[in-house]
């Protein structure tokens, strides 16, 4: 009898245990686990290594994702690897034959990683360069490439497998963060490009502005750098596109606003921060930033939802789509989901190109169904990839597989909660949409208990041609309505013994 895919993943687990344990390097420096990361083009496929690394400066922190090369192994443990870069620290090694390393430090705002202007030919303008820096690791012509991190991407605060904490709370509930300023920043120095008759002083501001921003992370970075004795480079990115489209300037609004709104099971305190048109090389959006407090009284906690419009109105919504943010999906071009293609779909093709006024309300804290990179990762692409390279031909499901390993810790395989988005569509007054961009059911369900009338629920279908296989076996399994059977639920256990490890 064929083993079961619960069998067939048991051993990755095993393997993938250690991806999840901090390690300190020095009093500054914590490493977070890691995970394999596969970036995929028409005709190449490299594969790479991540690892989360907490540097401490003063009494504040930041989270840098480490991308390295991975050469097929994945077996690699961040730790081992990372001491074994080290070793020109002891006494026996001669540290001047040590071979310096060169890092690519990625100087995007959180606002390019959250949303980008879109590009006439790959649609995301950063992409081009991101897949260049890309192709400069996979030829060792770089050893890292180091791209800040939102703590609240990395995951929740509850305990993970080792029973320890990924995000400390009051780094994770710091608006300094989310670099929440800095869109506002940014979002002034549109509106000026956009009322101001002299473009030269706008370009000079935000290159000044972009000069602060890179300063900001290399002060984070340069720990790290020297404890390996690399030198620094930077990644460039261009911050706004040119756009003569029309846009309707009133809509910048940079005064805060709060308003208490009471949905059925709790109450939540939805804060206006920031409003602004965006230029993209389709057109002008208009975007909506806010801070939805808890209904506890506890006022440092918080989640963050943005608003994209393509009009800036919204007496008439033709789509209106509920986006959970994917950090390894749209920031860093991981091959395994459509999470990209589905929020340009929305964005660019039903929205922009048909002219039509479509709303997404993006979801800051949803990376990996709610659970954070850091455990999806190790517990979801470390097994598959691993399994994918012993049996090419399998059609391995990144779905199918967190709900057998979420099965197992007694979590649900998406943790994900509406409360937020409802808040913020019930501030906006949003009663009535034409369609709901989703193939979620939950979202929809979402919508309707707190009365958001629709048409009609369109499920947008990325073409086959623009997904890599590992992406299609996991749409394919979302598709076919696939749930995990009882035997494949066969409790799996990372000490390796035939017992569930019920820790």
């Amino acid at each position: 009898m064929a083993p079961t895919l619960a069998e067939q993943i048991t051993p990755q687990l095993t393997a993938s245990r250690p991806n999840l344990e901090i390690n300190r390097l020095s009093p500054q420096i914590e490493l977070y686990g890691g995970h394999p990361h596969r970036v995929e083009t028409r005709a190449v496929t490299y594969l790479f290594w991540n690892t989360f690394v907490r540097v401490t400066s003063g009494d504040t922190s930041m989270v840098l994702r480490v991308i390295m090369r991975s050469d097929d192994d994945l077996d690699m443990v961040s730790y081992d690897v990372f001491q074994s870069l080290l070793s020109y620290q002891y006494p026996d090694v001669d540290r001047g034959n040590w071979e310096r390393k060169i890092m690519l430090l990625d100087s995007r705002t959180n606002l390019e990683r959250e949303l980008e202007p879109g590009n006439r030919r790959l649609r995301h303008q950063q992409t081009t360069a991101l897949l260049d820096a890309y192709q400069q690791l996979f030829a060792s012509e770089i050893d890292f490439i180091l791209t800040p991190v939102r703590e609240g991407s990395l995951g929740g605060p509850g305990p993970d497998f080792t029973g320890r904490q990924f995000t400390r709370r009051q780094d994770r509930f710091d608006p300094h963060a989310w670099d929440i300023e800095q869109e506002v920043a940014i979002a002034r120095m549109i509106n000026t490009l956009i009322t101001d008759a002299n473009p030269r002083k706008y370009r000079k501001t935000i290159q000044e502005f972009r000069e602060a921003v890179v300063e900001h992370y290399q002060v984070f970075a340069q720990p790290f750098v020297d404890l390996l004795n690399a030198q620094l480079r930077r990644l460039e990115f261009s911050e706004v596109v040119t756009n003569n489209s029309p846009v309707d300037a009133s809509f910048f609004d940079d005064r805060r606003r709060e308003q208490v709104i009471e949905l059925d099971l709790m109450s939540r305190k939805v804060e206006q921060v920031v409003k602004y048109p965006y230029p993209t090389f389709s057109g002008f959006v208009y975007i909506t930033l806010f801070n939805v407090w808890g209904s506890k009284g506890i006022d440092q906690e918080f989640e963050v939802v943005r608003v994209i419009q393509t009009k800036p109105l919204l007496d008439q919504i033709d789509g209106l789509r509920v986006d959970s943010n994917c950090t390894d999906g749209v920031h860093n071009l991981d091959s395994h989901c459509d999470c990209r293609q589905q929020l340009e779909m929305a964005l660019y093709d039903y929205g922009l190109k048909n002219d039509r006024n479509v709303v997404i309300v993006q979801m800051a804290d949803h990376e990996g169904r709610g659970h954070g990179t850091v455990l999806k990762g190790a517990l979801q692409h470390a097994p598959v990839r691993r399994l994918q390279l012993q049996q090419p031909d399998m059609a391995v499901s990144h779905a199918q597989v967190a709900e057998l390993v979420f099965a197992q810790a007694d979590l649900p395989s998406d943790m994900r909660s509406y409360g937020a988005a409802q808040a913020v569509i019930r501030f906006l007054n949003i009663e009535h949409v034409t369609a709901v961009l989703t193939s979620n059911g939950d979202k929809v369900k979402a919508l309707e208990a707190i009365g958001v009338g629709y048409r009609q629920v369109i499920q947008l279908e990325t073409p086959n041609a623009q997904l890599t296989q590992e992406a299609r076996n996991t749409l394919n399994y979302k598709q076919n309505g696939g749930r995990v059977t009882n035997a494949d639920r066969k409790p799996i256990n990372y000490s390796g013994s035939d017992q569930a490890d019920t820790q």
